[in-house]
C-alpha cells in the first residue's frame, strides 16, 4: 500500500496521462478523472439501499429486478465454460476454461474525502475502509488477446483509481474506431481507438469503454500477443464478444459508502463480506428484537452478509445467509459495542 496521502496524487497523474492520450483521438473519447473531493451523496445514481431479492439465474433466461433500462436476456454460455459471480456488486459473467479472473480491491482514498460522523480523523476512516472494502471492486476477465474489465459506479470507483490501469507507450499511430457490442442484452455502439506501430504499420491493440445505464463501466481491450497472427486474433476476439454478451446482473447492489451508515464507526461490516459468528446469537425474521427469533446461530459459523445495516432497538442488524439458518436467511445483531457477535472473516487471518 502506498503512503496514504500520496495515493490520490499518483492516481491523478496516471489518469491525467491516460486522458491526454485519449483526447488526442478526438472528442468522442473521454476519461472521467477522480474528483478532488467526494460528493456527500452516499449512493450512486439509480441505486437503492434496499436490496432486491435474488433473481432465478438460468442460462438463456430473462433476469428481472435490474437497475438497467430494460430486462436482459443473457445468451446461454458454452457448457464447458466457467462462471464468475461477484456477490458484492451483484453481477455474473461466463468465460472459457482457459480464461482468468483478476480482482482488485481497495486501492486508496482521496485525502479530501468527507469523513462520516463517528470517525475522528482521516487515518481512522482510511484504516476502517481498507478493512471493510471487499476484493472484487475492479474485476478483469481475460482470455489470450482479449480482456473485459468491470468497474463500479461512482463513488466506489474513487477507491480503486484507474480501472483498468493502462500504460500506453510511444511509437504508435492512433486511429479512431467504433464497434457494436452486445452488452447486458443491448447492442451498444462504443467508440474506441486502434493502435498501429509507426515503424512497421502493424496492428498492436485496441480498446473501447462505455458506462452502462446502471453506472458500471465496461472496458474492452484486444491485443496481438506474441506469436498471434491476425486469424488467431480474430478468433479470440469473437470468443471475447461471446463472453461479454453473458455479463448480467442478478441483483441490485447496495453501494453505500463505508462508514456512512446509521451505525457509524460501531460497525465492522458491510454487504457482500463474510463474517464469523464469535458468540452464539439469535436470528430474527426482521431487524427488530420484537420479531420472531427463528434460531440460534452457533459460534464459529461463517455467514454471508447480504444486506444492512438496519438500526433499531439501539442495535445494528445485518441480514445474513447461512445453511445454519432455517430458510437460509435471517437478521442478527452485530454486538453491543463492548462485545461483538460478528466480525469480518478473512481466510488469511489478516
Amino acid at each position: 500500500m502506498m503512503p496514504k496521502l500520496n495515493i490520490l496524487v499518483s492516481l491523478l497523474v496516471l489518469i491525467t496521462l491516460i486522458s491526454g492520450l485519449l483526447s488526442a483521438c478526438g472528442p468522442d473519447l473521454t476519461v472521467t478523472p477522480v474528483p478532488t473531493s467526494t460528493s456527500i451523496d452516499i449512493t450512486a445514481p439509480g441505486f437503492t439501499q434496499t436490496p432486491l431479492p435474488a433473481a432465478t439465474d438460468t442460462p438463456g433466461s430473462t433476469i428481472q429486478n435490474l437497475p438497467l433500462a430494460t430486462s436482459i436476456t443473457t445468451p446461454a454460455p458454452h457448457p464447458d465454460w466457467k462462471t464468475y459471480t461477484n456477490e458484492f456488486l451483484g453481477y455474473r459473467i461466463h468465460y472459457p476454461a482457459d480464461g482468468t479472473i483478476n480482482e482488485g480491491g481497495f486501492g486508496g482514498m482521496n485525502s479530501d474525502e468527507v469523513i462520516p460522523p463517528g470517525f475522528d480523523n482521516f487515518d481512522e476512516y482510511f484504516d476502517y475502509s481498507e478493512q471493510v472494502m471487499p476484493d472484487g471492486i475492479c474485476v478483469s476477465v481475460s482470455i489470450p488477446g482479449f480482456d473485459i474489465t468491470i468497474a463500479p459506479p461512482m463513488p466506489f470507483r474513487n477507491y480503486i483509481g484507474p480501472c483498468p490501469g493502462m500504460g500506453i507507450g510511444t511509437g504508435y499511430r492512433w486511429e479512431k474506431e467504433h464497434k457494436t457490442f452486445l452488452v447486458t442484452g443491448q447492442e451498444i455502439d462504443i467508440p474506441g481507438t486502434q493502435l498501429y506501430w509507426e515503424s512497421s504499420g502493424a496492428f498492436d491493440f485496441e480498446f473501447y469503454y462505455t458506462d452502462l445505464d446502471n453506472g458500471f463501466r465496461v472496458s474492452i481491450v484486444g491485443s496481438m500477443q506474441d506469436g498471434m497472427d491476425q486469424e488467431a486474433y480474430q478468433e479470440q476476439w469473437a470468443t471475447g464478444l461471446e463472453m461479454l454478451a453473458t455479463l448480467h446482473w442478478i441483483r441490485t447492489p447496495d453501494l453505500t459508502r463505508p462508514g456512512t451508515t446509521c451505525a457509524g464507526k460501531n460497525t465492522r461490516l458491510m454487504p457482500g463480506v463474510e463474517a464469523m459468528v464469535l458468540k452464539s446469537t439469535g436470528i430474527y425474521t426482521e431487524p427488530d428484537l420484537s420479531s420472531e427469533n427463528i434460531a440460534e446461530i452457533p459460534q464459529n459459523t461463517v455467514v454471508l452478509v447480504r444486506a444492512g445495516p438496519a438500526c433499531t432497538d439501539e442495535a445494528v442488524f445485518w441480514q445474513v445467509e447461512s445453511q445454519s439458518i432455517p430458510g437460509g436467511i435471517g437478521w442478527v445483531t452485530e454486538g453491543d459495542w463492548t462485545d461483538y457477535w460478528l466480525e469480518r472473516y478473512r481466510v488469511d487471518g489478516n
